[in-house]
């Protein structure tokens, strides 16, 4: 491995701006990358990455990165200061996902065709807001396993398991006047306001959370609103619990929005499916074994959060997520150590040779 070089690599990456549905810079930048390696790469419609290596006579594995981030995350200014690598303008790093990007690339750039195995590459976009590796097709794959390093926990993390997930949206559409006369209105905010207090929220069970993120509605102080929509989430490690949760919710506006005449659109935006691995699995015994190799304490860890993960398991691809050394990811104050970028390379460089 090229210390330096993986460096640059990674401050090159977070220098391109790549918000959601903004990532052609660091899709050109990874083909052009490959093309030096003599791998070829194309890119599908959604602008998702696909590539795949030659090697020796080992089953494939894939490796998976997210090209988008969040914002603030245009004009980012990454620095080295005490072997820590942060931003010195007011926007995040960027190490969410390109220090896995990186990873790959110096893995793959350091290891010849006949010491690795068959790699296949998938680089995704707007993995930050609503999945864009949904559109890739999964049909081209060969590899049944493989990892993605998109978890902001500290190296030798694995995630064991991770929640089924959707958005929803209810729009109540009642009928407005002015505030003087209630009784010629249908109120909407009235409507919201008996759907929500008529369910529970936050932890539901064990296994379920359901939250409010977004009400909005109303226009002036002396009109009662019209229309009013709110917006939560489901997240469930169950898939049962997670569709009696989602199908309660839609049941229960509908029955406040008809009791007061109103008429409801009630939307369910599905995220993706959930996963969980038992520590004996195969999938998870090959990550256990290379951090045992580099003297790595494995750190098994249920997350609340979604990854590109999900969707590929949901596709017959069992992709396992580990830890990335990442710190305050999505914020002004994200930063990775040197150090945690050299050893996410060193797992991925182990998990790709034969």
């Amino acid at each position: 491995m090229n210390k330096n070089r993986l460096i640059k690599t990674f401050f090159d990456l977070v220098r391109l701006d790549s918000p959601s549905g903004e990532e052609e810079k660091v899709c050109s930048f990874i083909k052009e990358r490959l093309a030096s390696l003599n791998i070829i790469s194309s890119v599908d419609k959604s602008g998702n990455l696909f590539a795949k290596t030659g090697g020796g006579l080992a089953e494939p594995v894939l490796l998976s990165a997210h090209m988008d981030t969040v914002e603030p995350g245009r004009c980012i200014k990454p620095f080295v200061k005490n072997e820590v690598i942060a931003s010195r303008s007011r926007t995040i790093l960027g190490a969410d996902n390109k220090v896995a990007i990186a990873a790959i690339l110096e893995a793959i750039t350091t290891i010849p065709p006949d010491k690795r195995k068959t790699i296949e590459l998938v680089f995704s976009v707007s993995e930050e807001t609503d999945g864009g590796i949904k559109n890739f097709n999964f049909s081209q794959i060969e590899s049944k396993f493989g990892i993605v390093a998109d978890s902001a926990y500290p190296i030798g993390t694995i995630i064991v398991a991770s929640p089924w997930i959707e958005d929803f949206e209810a729009e109540i559409i009642g009928r407005g006047s002015h505030a003087s006369s209630p009784e010629k209105a249908i109120n909407a905010l009235t409507i919201a306001a008996n759907s929500i207090s008529s369910l529970k929220w936050g932890k539901i069970d064990k296994e379920t959370v359901a939250n409010i993120g977004i009400i909005t509605g109303g226009y002036a102080t002396n009109t009662i609103p019209s229309q009013v929509v709110v917006k939560g989430e489901v997240r469930s490690f169950s898939k049962n619990c997670f569709e009696k949760t989602r199908l309660l919710i839609e049941s229960r506006f509908r029955e406040k929005t008809e009791q007061l005449g109103g008429t409801l659109k009630f939307v369910h935006k599905f995220y993706c499916g959930g996963y969980k691995y038992r520590r004996n699995d195969s999938e998870i015994e090959r990550i256990r074994e290379i951090y045992k190799y580099l003297r790595i304490k494995p750190i098994y860890c249920v997350s609340y959060g979604g990854s590109d993960a999900n969707i590929f398991i949901s596709n017959n691809i069992r992709l396992v997520n580990i830890g990335d050394g990442v710190e305050y990811p999505h914020t002004t104050d994200e930063k990775i150590s040197i150090e945690n970028l050299v050893k996410l390379t060193e797992i991925i460089r182990n998990y790709i040779s034969i």
